[in-house]
């Protein structure tokens, strides 16, 4: 079990470097983690995504959401409500408008769909500040993935730069683990295929 002290320290380490990585690296890193991505969706087949809007320095699976929404595939982006964060789905990511802390999220008045659709797993494109190779992730520390996490099961792909990747992240109770963690060089199966819906390649 992780102090707050031990969560704290890793942030302290991993948060500056973060957001010092400059747009140019994020463009050229998001690019390799977004081809080793698709390997790894192709793997699960038909699916409904669960995505995030990235920040300048994070790296965004944004191009292909675009893909995966012109082929039809239902795609939910989180938004704030009185309640919390919930996910809505898009048609499009023109659509997302900033709101809460300036982050992109869907309109509102979004119309709320079957989460995911029946028979369709739900896949997760998750960012983090640090992850390790059991799956396990340190997020911002609002909590806001974990509760999102815990709401809506499916597969959660941590989308992670290669130096994001730690020997051990200290864990709660509450912390939701990954059962795949993508970075610019590997696909890192953090459990048992046998354990996934995926297809053996």
């Amino acid at each position: 079990m992780a102090t707050p002290d031990a969560k704290a320290l890793l942030r302290h380490t991993l948060v500056p470097r973060l957001r010092q990585v400059t747009v140019s690296e994020a463009v050229h890193a998001s690019t390799a983690v977004r081809t080793l991505l698709r390997t790894c969706l192709a793997k699960i087949g038909s699916c409904a995504l669960a995505a995030y809007a990235a920040l300048p320095y994070e790296l965004d699976p944004g191009p292909l959401v675009d893909d995966y929404l012109a082929a039809g595939t239902t795609v939910y982006y989180p938004r704030h409500t009185g309640e919390g964060y919930r996910l809505f789905p898009i048609s499009s990511r023109a659509t997302l408008q900033p709101r809460r802390y300036g982050i992109l999220e869907p309109p509102q008045g979004s119309l709320i769909s079957p989460i995911p659709p029946p028979g369709i797993p739900l896949v997760w494109l998750v960012p983090g500040i640090a992850f390790d190779r059991a799956g396990n992730r340190l997020g911002r520390g609002a909590g806001f993935f974990d509760r999102l996490l815990a709401d809506y099961p499916g597969l959660r792909l941590g989308l992670a730069y290669d130096w994001q990747m730690v020997a051990e992240v200290p864990t709660a109770a509450h912390d939701q683990a990954m059962d795949v963690v993508v970075t610019e060089s590997r696909i890192i199966w953090c459990r048992q295929m046998s354990s996934l819906a995926v297809r053996q390649a």
